[in-house]
C-alpha cells in the first residue's frame, strides 16, 4: 500500500505520528509503533506504554492517503482485595458473617465465594458496591455460612482483563457448643457457696473465742494458786 503519513488517535487527540520518510514522530514516550507491512499488507501496530484510565475510549488509525479505521479500547483496574475477618473462631451450628472487601475496581469486579474449594450458590451472599469520587469501584460481599466443622474460604473478584480472579483466603474454626446452663441450678449453687462461707466464717469465729476463753481462765488459776501459799503461812504464825 503506497502511504506518506500515518496517525495513531486516541478520543480524537493525536498522540502518534508516522511518515514514511522519516519514520514515528513522538508525541509522548509512552506510544510506540511497530510495522508489520509485507508485500501483500500494511500491518502497523500501536503500543501503549503504562496504560491510564484515559486512554479508554476510541483508537483511532488514519492513513493520509487511505481512510482511517476505528476501535475501541478499554482500560480496566484491578483493585485490593482482603476478607475483613481472616482468623475466626466460632461455635458449632451457629450462623456467622464474613466480609469480603474488594477496593478500587474498574469496572465493578463479580465477586464470589468458594468453602473447602467448592461454590457458594449466590442465595447465601450478597454483595453491595459503591462508585467513589475517583471513578473507581469499592465492593463489600457477605457470605452467611453454618459451620459444623473447620472450613476454609475463599473470596474471588474478576473482571474481563484478568486471567484469574484475585483470591483472599480465610480459615474458620469451630469449637463445640458450650454447654447450656439452668439458671435454677446456678442460683442454688451461689447460694450453698454464701451459706458455706458464712458458716465456716462462723466456726472460725467460735474457735477463736473458745481459745481467748479459755487463756483467760487459765491465767486466773496461775494468780490464785501462788496468792493461796502466802496467806496460808501467815496464818500459822498468828
Amino acid at each position: 500500500m503506497d502511504w506518506t503519513v500515518l496517525i495513531w488517535n486516541i478520543n480524537q487527540y493525536s498522540v502518534l505520528t508516522i511518515t514514511k520518510q522519516y519514520g514515528p514522530i513522538v508525541n509522548s514516550n509512552r506510544y510506540m509503533a511497530h510495522n508489520y507491512t509485507t508485500t501483500t499488507s500494511f500491518i502497523s501496530e500501536l503500543t501503549i506504554l503504562q496504560t491510564e484510565r484515559s486512554d479508554s475510549g476510541t483508537i483511532t488509525c488514519i492513513l493520509q492517503n487511505g481512510g482511517q479505521m476505528n476501535a475501541s479500547l478499554s482500560v480496566q483496574v484491578n483493585g485490593t482485595l482482603q476478607i475483613a475477618n481472616q482468623g475466626l473462631s466460632v461455635l458449632q451450628n451457629t450462623q456467622t458473617s464474613i466480609l469480603c472487601q474488594a477496593n478500587g475496581w474498574l469496572p465493578k469486579p463479580t465477586i464470589t465465594w468458594m468453602v473447602n474449594g467448592s461454590a457458594v450458590d449466590s442465595g447465601k451472599y450478597s454483595t453491595r458496591s459503591t462508585l467513589t469520587s475517583s471513578g473507581l469501584y469499592d465492593m463489600t460481599s457477605t457470605l452467611a455460612i453454618n459451620a459444623t466443622q473447620n472450613v476454609s474460604v475463599a473470596c474471588l473478584a474478576s473482571i474481563p482483563t484478568l486471567s484469574q480472579p484475585l483470591q483472599a483466603n480465610a480459615f474458620l474454626t469451630v469449637t463445640k457448643t458450650a454447654p447450656v446452663t439452668n439458671f435454677p441450678t446456678v442460683l442454688v449453687a451461689v447460694v450453698c457457696s454464701v451459706c458455706g462461707a458464712l458458716l465456716l466464717l462462723f466456726l472460725i469465729l467460735l474457735i477463736l473465742l473458745c481459745c481467748k476463753r479459755r487463756k483467760r481462765t487459765s491465767k486466773q488459776f496461775y494468780i490464785y494458786f501462788r496468792v493461796f501459799p502466802i496467806t496460808s503461812s501467815v496464818t500459822n504464825c498468828l
